[in-house]
């Protein structure tokens, strides 16, 4: 059997559209510059600061813009940027999404 292009699968779950957001910034973080400057930012400063100040030593996985670019906040300066853990960064996004 074969499916017409554009034509929906029943057995393919449907889409949820995303919601709250305002601008789409995959371009920007999928970019070739920002994964370099992410991956030099990182190689400085490899532990996650929420961690840090709390007084435990994990190894940082992501490059986090202090003030979110969609809230204004700097794309490019490093004084915006710091390194978190997945968790802390998972928790920072979904406070900011509030």
């Amino acid at each position: 059997m074969k499916i017409e292009k554009g034509k929906r699968r029943p057995w393919a779950p449907k889409r949820k559209a995303q919601t709250g957001r305002k601008e789409d910034h995959s371009s920007f973080y999928n970019s070739t510059a920002w994964r370099k400057l992410s991956k030099a930012r990182l190689a400085k400063h490899p532990l996650c600061v929420h961690c840090q100040a709390r007084g435990i030593l994990k190894e940082a996985a992501v490059t986090d813009h202090v003030i979110p670019i969609r809230q204004g906040g700097e794309a490019w300066k490093t004084s915006n940027m710091q390194s978190l853990c997945h968790q802390c960064h998972n928790r920072k996004s979904a406070k900011e999404k509030l």
